[in-house]
């Protein structure tokens, strides 16, 4: 009777134990959530390493293929640049405390980066990304920030 006992109270432990859900992936989940719901930004391209440096004013929109992967539609007015870029993103931990979603883009010079948080003004999210350019010897950068 003793060995049956057992048995039932092992299966009955083994049933009841639920593994805690991993708090990176609900952390993750809710930073890339975040991410998706910032869809315009304004900012400036700075193409190469021009001195001074010339900021030219540009918008970005994005556009999500899949789970993991963001296209930036990059437009500047002013100078007749449109162009878009393809990147996926993954979310890391930072100094371990903090988590970023960081962008890879087709080559490993083009990446970038989303930070959320108030930055004043009702700016809620940011993008840095680093995208080739044919006229460039260095990377060319869009800066912007996206009202929430």
């Amino acid at each position: 009777m003793k060995p049956l006992f057992y048995s039932i109270a092992t299966l009955l432990f083994l049933v009841s134990c639920e593994k805690d859900p991993d708090p990176i992936t609900d952390v993750s989940a809710g930073r890339i959530t975040r991410f998706k719901e910032h869809i315009n930004y304004e900012g400036s391209i700075k193409f190469c390493d021009t001195l001074p440096p010339s900021y030219i004013p540009a918008i970005a929109s994005t556009i999500f293929l899949d789970s993991n992967t963001v296209l930036f539609h990059l437009s500047a007015d002013s100078i007749s640049f449109d162009t878009t870029l393809a990147y996926d993103f993954q979310t890391s931990i930072f100094e371990e405390a903090s988590l970023s979603i960081s962008f890879l883009g087709p080559t490993e010079e083009d990446g970038g980066w989303f930070s959320h948080g108030y930055f004043g003004m009702d700016l809620a999210g940011y993008i840095h990304i680093e995208f080739g350019n044919t006229n460039c010897l260095t990377n060319a950068v869009f800066d912007g920030y996206s009202k929430h």
